[in-house]
Protein backbone atom coordinates (compact mmCIF):
# COMPACT_ATOMS: atom_id res chain seq x y z
CA UNK A 1 0.00 0.00 0.00
CA UNK A 2 1.72 3.42 -0.84
CA UNK A 3 0.97 6.67 -0.26
CA UNK A 4 -0.92 7.50 -3.20
CA UNK A 5 -3.71 4.87 -2.14
CA UNK A 6 -3.51 5.69 1.68
CA UNK A 7 -4.40 9.63 0.86
CA UNK A 8 -7.30 8.12 -1.37
CA UNK A 9 -5.44 9.38 -5.24
CA UNK A 10 -6.44 7.73 -8.41
CA UNK A 11 -3.72 7.70 -10.76
CA UNK A 12 -4.14 9.59 -13.91
CA UNK A 13 -1.80 11.08 -16.32
CA UNK A 14 -3.31 14.62 -15.95
CA UNK A 15 -1.72 17.82 -14.90
CA UNK A 16 0.61 16.87 -11.57
CA UNK A 17 2.22 18.65 -8.74
CA UNK A 18 5.06 17.85 -6.37
CA UNK A 19 4.72 18.36 -2.28
CA UNK A 20 8.01 18.30 -0.74
CA UNK A 21 8.51 17.57 3.07
CA UNK A 22 11.14 18.33 4.76
CA UNK A 23 13.16 19.06 8.16
CA UNK A 24 15.83 20.71 8.88
CA UNK A 25 17.45 17.41 10.26
CA UNK A 26 17.82 16.72 6.45
CA UNK A 27 14.68 14.09 6.54
CA UNK A 28 13.46 15.16 2.78
CA UNK A 29 10.20 13.53 1.22
CA UNK A 30 9.21 14.43 -2.06
CA UNK A 31 4.95 13.16 -3.25
CA UNK A 32 3.96 13.70 -7.02
CA UNK A 33 0.17 14.10 -6.77
CA UNK A 34 -2.54 14.83 -8.98
CA UNK A 35 -2.73 18.98 -9.39
CA UNK A 36 -6.39 18.84 -8.17
CA UNK A 37 -5.97 16.84 -4.97
CA UNK A 38 -2.95 19.53 -3.85
CA UNK A 39 -5.67 20.77 -1.11
CA UNK A 40 -6.75 17.70 0.21
CA UNK A 41 -2.93 16.21 0.15
CA UNK A 42 -2.47 19.26 2.37
CA UNK A 43 -5.01 19.27 4.75
CA UNK A 44 -4.32 16.01 5.82
CA UNK A 45 -0.30 16.79 6.06
CA UNK A 46 -1.66 19.78 8.33
CA UNK A 47 -3.94 16.91 10.34
CA UNK A 48 -0.82 15.43 10.35
CA UNK A 49 1.21 18.47 12.06
CA UNK A 50 3.38 19.09 9.46
CA UNK A 51 3.06 23.51 8.59
CA UNK A 52 4.05 25.02 5.37
CA UNK A 53 7.28 26.09 4.30
CA UNK A 54 8.43 29.63 5.49
CA UNK A 55 11.19 31.85 5.15
CA UNK A 56 14.37 30.41 7.51
CA UNK A 57 13.91 31.55 11.27
CA UNK A 58 16.70 31.22 13.74
CA UNK A 59 14.00 30.08 16.38
CA UNK A 60 12.37 27.61 14.76
CA UNK A 61 12.02 23.48 15.54
CA UNK A 62 14.48 22.02 13.57
CA UNK A 63 12.70 18.42 14.28
CA UNK A 64 9.16 19.92 13.24
CA UNK A 65 8.43 19.49 9.41
CA UNK A 66 7.23 21.95 6.79
CA UNK A 67 5.95 21.15 3.15
CA UNK A 68 5.18 23.39 0.07
CA UNK A 69 4.16 22.17 -3.22
CA UNK A 70 5.13 23.28 -6.85
CA UNK A 71 3.45 22.46 -10.16
CA UNK A 72 5.24 19.98 -12.69
CA UNK A 73 5.78 22.21 -15.50
CA UNK A 74 6.04 20.15 -19.28
CA UNK A 75 8.96 20.83 -21.05
CA UNK A 76 7.62 20.19 -24.30
CA UNK A 77 4.03 21.57 -23.63
CA UNK A 78 3.80 25.24 -25.55
CA UNK A 79 2.05 27.77 -22.55
CA UNK A 80 1.96 30.56 -25.03
CA UNK A 81 -0.80 31.89 -26.07
CA UNK A 82 -1.64 31.32 -29.97
CA UNK A 83 -2.80 34.99 -30.87
CA UNK A 84 -1.61 38.30 -29.02
CA UNK A 85 -3.95 38.87 -26.13
CA UNK A 86 -3.95 43.23 -27.12
CA UNK A 87 -6.46 43.87 -29.45
CA UNK A 88 -5.25 44.99 -32.74
CA UNK A 89 -5.81 49.01 -33.76
CA UNK A 90 -6.01 50.57 -37.38
CA UNK A 91 -3.24 54.11 -37.17
CA UNK A 92 -4.21 55.72 -40.57
CA UNK A 93 -3.06 52.68 -42.82
CA UNK A 94 -0.91 51.16 -40.38
CA UNK A 95 -1.26 48.36 -38.36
Amino acid sequence: MGIRSWLGLDDDDGDRSLIEISNDRGTHIVVDVPTDEVGKVNRALRKAGVGYETRKDRNRDPDKYRSRSTRVIDEQEDYEDSHDAEPERWWGGFW
